[in-house]
């Protein structure tokens, strides 16, 4: 049986990315607040909704491994550089992830 593509324009699609959007922001804002465990339940929702409607999210946002926003650098994630690779290292699970190429500074 052939996968449902899933519709670019629909309205459904269109609330949902609205409320992932909206979710991604108060979880920020939880974090920011102390409250831990109610941003990563934010996160949580929104991986969900996204999942039901097939939409893409950044994820430059939170870790995909334990739901942690990154909201503060240095606390919530490291930006670290090895080989010319830039990797984001979450503060709670330590899990890495790949950013993209690390920019070179010259030195004059």
């Amino acid at each position: 049986m052939k996968r449902k593509a899933a519709s670019q324009s629909s309205f459904e699609d269109q609330a949902a990315r609205k409320r992932i959007d909206t979710l991604l922001s108060l979880s920020g804002a939880a974090y920011c607040a102390g409250e831990q465990k109610l941003s990563t339940r934010y996160v949580l929702l929104a991986r969900k909704i996204a999942m039901r409607h097939r939409l893409k999210i950044g994820v430059a946002a939170f870790c995909k491994h334990c739901n942690q926003v990154f909201c503060e650098q240095g606390k919530t994630h490291k930006v670290r550089v090895v080989a010319g690779k830039a990797y984001r290292v979450c503060g709670s699970c330590g899990k890495r992830r790949m950013v993209g190429k690390a920019k070179v500074v010259k030195k004059a």
